[in-house]
């Protein structure tokens, strides 16, 4: 090494050495060789594995197939033998005891049949079984074989009966599934599998109906077996270490496995046994395998045998799959699962013993290599040395390399190489500082562009072009309600949607169209309360797009409430035009039926007479209220308090109230300044309201109930930095909805029948309070109650310029 560039002390830069890399090569290939010959071997001691594993599947599966048919010919053997012997013999001589001898011999003698019993044409059961596999015997008869009363006995081998064990008074046999199934096919067939009553086992059924020369049915004969005789034949099965067998019907539902766990499951919910599926199954075999079959080949309804291999946590698990059919309907799947581990645990020896070869070899070769490749790569050293000075900024000149013609070029480029960088290192440093210089201000101006957001007073929401929002400031954050995380998880939708605004989403498309919008909307806070805002968007690219929002909540409201009063002012000038001119004609209509009345002594003219002269009273006391309404009586005003005025009104209504069974609720004991009124006037608005609060609640309650009640408070109420009366009425009735809450003062507008009301209490009433300087306010909720809030200004109050 040059003593000049090792004086230096520059530190060599991370990799491989040129030595270490020869030496990796050659390691790598050697691996690689002995690598792609152990694969190839492997592969095909895999293949062995697995073609071992398809020729045991294959003659499980046979001798599983074997086995099931012939076990399954049992029960169809005995019906036909049975409906031999019968077809021999007078049935209708025949007695039922006689049957159940028969039956209760066959059971004796099989012990894989659970019951053998005959159904006859007009209900009757005859039976004979076990109660499960080994269990007691019993036997079961309808009185007279009929339908009817149904019993079951005890019974020993020789017929003896013994205890009475379950009596039930109605049966027909004719309603049960296995008769009706032989009726169907007309011929031999099979029942659904089912769940013994003690639950140790399941069944199934195979039913055969009996017909006369003439076709008349004369018995369905049944006999069913026990599937735990199945699970006993598939454990004696060899399956490999890990392997099992397990048996379908086209449900899925489990038949038979050679495992030692229960096939049948407790429903909690009906206290009763059920059967289990295969993807429930405690064997994690028996459940993957449930998977790959409903997954891969879309459930156990396909109708061949097939072969395959799936994975469990890795493990690859050979699968072949066998149809098990009859003539009578059986349609199962037999399932042998073997894990390849369970073929290839040789195999895997004798690869941990070749690695373990190769492991040594390596060490040996990697020592010689190093050795070699030593004095070949020592001349690369100083250049080396060389190049990481130039690495490290010292541009001095490189020194002359050795002989080697690669070596000597390569130092010529790096000489190259020097020179340009002395002559770039200039402008590269100026370019550097005015790219930090450029960096510094632009964070400079996002940190204050983000006070500025984050400071303003108005509403900023950031959205993309999915109505998805991105940001948004403390002062939308306040306005809405809403946290910040709340906001971006809700999006535009979220805070629109409570209240159906398609405004909002029409903006907000206009803005996508157009790039700029500018309107109003609503929104939803999160109260509940609705928010009015002035909206004002641009988009700042293809998925970007901000918002300013400014609350005109308020003005909303306002501007609402002029157009009330302009059209209640309107209605009231119309209403006092009105009733002046139908004034006018109704006196001189009620004064010629006066004259009539009096004049004419026919008694059907006099009646009629004073008919027109009720419906002309009624005619002026709908007019007097229109002049109510209209104000052209202002009546006598003097100071009087509230509270004496409500506690005059109340008796007036006692009456009503007593009769409609309402519980009244007063609070009037705060005191409260005097109002300039017209006594009579306040004591109708009152009167009126507490009769539709009766009303209300009448409607809601028409009898007694301890809910029925209303409550009425009188209490001062600061408005403008000045005392005002309010008197609150409120009533737990039918309630109203929004919609009929904003008609209510409407002139003629009413909820109730027109030969009950005119519809002009509450325009009346509105017009009484508003000559008095007062407001009224009915908040109502429908089915809940209503509230009726009237606010009068203090007599000192109404003096004050």
């Amino acid at each position: 090494m040059n003593p000049r560039y090792a004086s230096e002390k520059l530190q060599p830069p991370k990799g491989l050495r040129l030595r270490d890399a020869v030496v990796l090569s050659l390691i790598i290939l050697l691996i690689a060789s002995f690598g792609i010959a152990s694969l190839v071997w492997h592969w095909q001691s895999k293949q062995s594995a697995e073609n071992g594993a398809r020729a045991v599947q294959s003659a499980i599966g046979s001798r599983i197939k074997e086995h099931i048919q012939r076990f399954l010919a049992v029960p169809h053997e005995i019906n036909r033998a049975n409906a031999a012997a019968l077809h021999l013999v007078d049935l209708a001589a025949f007695e039922p005891r006689e049957l159940e001898a028969l039956f209760l011999e066959q059971i004796v003698i099989y012990e894989s049949i659970s019951s053998i019993y005959a159904g006859s044409p007009t209900g009757g059961l005859i039976d004979a079984g076990r109660e499960g596999a080994g269990g007691p015997l019993y036997v079961i008869e309808t009185e007279g074989f009929q339908s009817g009363s149904f019993q079951k006995f005890s019974v020993d081998a020789s017929g003896q009966r013994g205890n009475l064990l379950l009596s039930l008074p109605s049966f027909d046999a004719r309603t049960r599934p296995w008769f009706q199934a032989a009726l169907r096919a007309g011929e031999a067939t099979w029942s659904d599998i089912y769940v013994l009553f003690s639950g140790h086992d399941m069944a199934i059924a195979a039913s055969y109906p009996i017909y006369d020369d003439e076709g008349g049915l004369l018995l369905v004969l049944s006999t069913d077996i026990f599937l735990s005789q199945i699970d006993e034949f598939m454990r004696t099965l060899e399956y490999g270490r890990e392997g099992l067998g397990f048996i379908v019907d086209r449900t899925g539902h489990i038949v038979a496995s050679s495992t030692q766990e229960p096939q049948l499951d407790m429903d909690e919910t009906t206290e009763t046994f059920r059967r289990l599926h295969s993807r429930e199954s405690d064997a994690p075999l028996i459940r993957h395998a449930a998977r790959y079959i409903q997954d891969t080949l879309g459930g156990f309804e396909f109708t061949h045998d097939h072969q395959d291999a799936f994975r469990i946590s890795g493990d690859r698990q050979f699968i072949q799959i066998h149809q098990i059919v009859d003539s009578y309907g059986i349609e199962w799947l037999s399932v042998i699962v073997a894990p390849e581990r369970d073929f290839m645990r040789n195999i895997v020896t004798s690869t941990r013993t070749t690695l373990l070869l190769l492991a040594v070899m390596l060490v040996l070769i990697s020592g010689a290599g190093i050795g070699i490749v030593r004095w070949v790569t020592k001349p690369m050293e100083t250049l080396t040395s060389a190049a990481h000075a130039i690495g490290e900024g010292h541009l001095e000149a490189l020194p002359t390399p050795s002989r080697i013609r690669e070596l000597r070029d390569l130092a010529t480029t790096f000489e190259e190489m020097r020179r340009k960088l002395a002559s770039n290192m200039g402008i590269l440093q100026r370019e550097i500082a005015e790219r930090q210089h450029a960096e510094m201000t632009l964070r400079e101006s996002e940190r204050r562009l983000l006070t500025y957001i984050e400071q303003a007073p108005i509403a900023i929401f950031v959205a993309n072009a999915d109505a998805e929002l991105i940001d948004a400031n403390p002062a939308a954050c306040r306005m809405t309600g809403y946290s910040r995380e709340e906001l971006l998880r809700l999006g535009i939708r979220g805070i629109s949607q409570s209240i159906g605004d398609d405004v909002e989403m029409s903006l907000f498309e206009s803005l996508m169209a157009n790039g700029i919008v500018s309107g109003e909307t609503r929104l939803i806070k999160k109260d509940g309360s609705e928010l009015w805002v002035q909206l004002d968007a641009v988009t700042l690219g293809p998925n970007r797009l901000v918002s300013f929002c400014a609350d005109i909540t308020r003005r909303k409201q306002t501007e609402e409430s002029l157009r009330h009063q302009q059209r209640m002012e309107s209605l009231g000038t119309m209403a006092g035009g009105v009733a002046h001119e139908i004034n006018n004609p109704l006196m001189g209509m009620m004064s010629y039926a006066e004259l009539i009345e009096g004049r004419i002594e026919d008694p059907d003219a006099v009646n009629y007479a004073r008919n027109i002269l009720l419906e002309g009273e009624r005619i002026a006391h709908i007019v007097r209220n229109l002049l109510a309404f209209a104000r052209e009586d202002r009546g006598v005003r003097q100071p009087a308090n509230l509270r004496s005025i409500v506690r005059d009104a109340l008796p007036l209504i006692n009456t009503a109230l007593l009769r409609s069974q309402i519980t009244v609720h007063t609070e009037l004991d705060t005191p409260v300044p005097d109002i300039h009124c017209s006594r009579p006037q306040i004591q109708q608005v009152l009167v009126n309201l507490l009769m539709n609060a009766r009303d209300a609640l009448d409607l809601k309650h028409p009898g007694f109930d301890p809910s029925k009640t209303m409550t009425i408070r009188v209490e001062p109420h600061r408005k403008n930095n000045e005392t005002w009366i309010r008197v609150v009425i409120h009533d737990r009735g039918v309630g109203m909805s929004d919609d009929l809450t904003s008609l209510a003062f409407d002139p003629f507008f009413t909820t109730k029948s027109r030969d009950e009301r005119t519809g002009l209490g509450l325009t009346v009433s509105f017009g009484i309070i508003r000559e008095h300087g007062g407001t009224i306010e009915i908040h109502s909720v429908e089915g809940e109650g209503t509230s009726v809030i009237i606010d009068f200004p203090s007599a000192a109050a109404e003096k004050t310029p």
